[in-house]
C-alpha cells in the first residue's frame, strides 16, 4: 500500500457551514488539519501525543488556499493529502478536495516547522526521527510565502481571546484566525472567497486582545492582527 498519500473521506456537517450553507473558511482549515493528522496517525502511528513524547511538535507557519467551488452542508468530500517536500527548516503538506463526483473543488498547501515542545525553539528537520515518504501528486498552487501588506492599515475591531478558543497547546486555535479575517471584510466577498493566504506569526494566549486591521489594495483585501506590539497574523483574501 502506498502510504505517501492519504484519503480522508467525510460529510460536511451543518455545524461547519455559514450563510448559503457554504462551508466556513475556518472549517476548511480544521478539516485539512484533521486530514494531515490522520495521515500521520493511521499510516505511521504518529498521533499528536506520540510526536510530543519526543519533545517535538509541528507548528503551522502559513498557508495558501485556492477554492474552485465552496462545498455545502451534507456534501460527501474526500481530501487527498501528502507530504509535498522539505525545504530548509520548512515542511510543506498539500491538500486536494474532491466532491462526490470526483471534481476538484479546493487546493491548498500548508507550511510547518518543527519546534521544541516545551520552549517552542526551532528544530532542524532531522530532529524528527521518523521517515515520512513524500507524495508524487501535483498541485496547481505555489508554496506559501510571507505576505507583504500595505503600509497603511486601518483598525476595525479588537477581539479578546477566551478559554473556548484555545487549542491543546493553550493558544488560540489557528482556525479562528480565518474567522477573524472574514468577519471584517465585505460580506459579499466573505461568501465568495476564491483565494486565501495566511501567515501565523505569533501565538495568542488566553486573555490577550487582538487588534484587527484591514486594507484594500488592487482589488485584494488584507487583514492583520496585532497583540501588544507584535503582529499575530497576516491574511490576504481574493
Amino acid at each position: 500500500m502506498d502510504k505517501s498519500v492519504y484519503n480522508y473521506k467525510f460529510k460536511i456537517g451543518t455545524f461547519d457551514v455559514g450563510p448559503q450553507s457554504k462551508v466556513r473558511l475556518s472549517s476548511v482549515l480544521k478539516y485539512q488539519m484533521e486530514a494531515g493528522e490522520r495521515h500521520l496517525a493511521d499510516y505511521f502511528g504518529l498521533d499528536y501525543e506520540t510526536i510530543k513524547s519526543k519533545n517535538t511538535v509541528f507548528v503551522v507557519v502559513n498557508m495558501n488556499v485556492k477554492i474552485h467551488r465552496t462545498p455545502k452542508s451534507g456534501e460527501n468530500v474526500t481530501i487527498t493529502t501528502w507530504s509535498k517536500e522539505v525545504k530548509g527548516l520548512k515542511f510543506f503538506r498539500a491538500y486536494k478536495w474532491f466532491d462526490g463526483n470526483g471534481e476538484l473543488i479546493i487546493e491548498a498547501v500548508s507550511c510547518f516547522v518543527l519546534v521544541d515542545a516545551k520552549e517552542h525553539k526551532l528544530l532542524k528537520p532531522d530532529a524528527f526521527e521518523y521517515d515520512i515518504p513524500q507524495g508524487s501528486e501535483t498541485i496547481s498552487i505555489e508554496n506559501p510565502k510571507k505576505l507583504r501588506l500595505p503600509k497603511t492599515m486601518q483598525e476595525v475591531a479588537q477581539r479578546e481571546i477566551f478559554y473556548s478558543m484555545l487549542d491543546s497547546n493553550e493558544h488560540l486555535n489557528n482556525a479562528f484566525y480565518a474567522d477573524f479575517a472574514v468577519d471584517y471584510i465585505n460580506t459579499d466577498l466573505s461568501a465568495n472567497v476564491k483565494e486565501f493566504s495566511i501567515d501565523f506569526v505569533k501565538e495568542a494566549k488566553l486573555g490577550e486582545k487582538i487588534i484587527i486591521e484591514t486594507a484594500q489594495e488592487n482589488g485584494e483585501t488584507f487583514i492583520q492582527g496585532i497583540v501588544g506590539e507584535d503582529i499575530c497574523f497576516r491574511a490576504n483574501i481574493k
